[in-house]
C-alpha cells in the first residue's frame, strides 16, 4: 500500500505500477488481495482492528516485539478517530493518504492497445 503513495507522488500510472508489482519476483499477496479494492475505494471489512489487538496481546504473552504490527495498530486507531475503524485492512491507504497529504482518486482502468491507462475521477 505504501508503494501506491510513492507511485502517485512519482507520477507513475497506478494501473501499470500495480501490474508490475503483481508479477514475478516482485509479486505481493497484499497487492493481489487489496490493490483493486483500493483503486475502487472499496474498504469493506475483512480484518478488524480488534484482530490486531488479539495479535498484539498474544505477541506480548510470547515476549515478541513486532513494531510493524504496533504501527499498523496506531494507523488503525487514527482511522477509528475518523469513524473508519470498522472498515477492512485496505483502509490503511486512507491513513497513508492523510499523512502524506495526497488523495488517490477512484481509478478506472482501460485497456488501450494492449496498455493500461488510469483515468482519475
Amino acid at each position: 500500500m505504501v508503494g501506491l503513495i510513492y507511485a502517485h507522488k512519482a507520477r507513475l500510472e497506478l494501473s501499470l505500477y500495480l501490474d508490475v508489482i503483481s508479477a514475478g519476483a516482485t509479486s505481493s499477496k497484499s497487492v493481489d488481495l487489496y490493490g483493486t479494492r483500493i483503486s475502487n475505494r472499496d474498504f469493506e471489512a475483512g480484518f478488524f482492528v480488534k484482530d490486531l489487538g488479539i495479535c498484539l496481546n498474544e505477541c506480548q504473552n510470547m515476549g515478541l516485539a513486532l513494531v510493524g504490527l504496533r504501527l499498523a495498530q496506531q494507523l488503525y486507531l487514527s482511522l477509528k478517530a475518523y469513524g473508519e475503524g470498522d472498515l477492512g485492512t485496505q483502509v490503511l491507504i486512507l491513513a497513508l493518504e492523510r499523512i502524506n497529504d495526497v488523495l488517490l482518486a477512484k481509478l478506472f482502468f482501460k485497456k488501450l492497445q494492449g496498455t493500461h491507462r488510469c483515468v482519475f475521477v
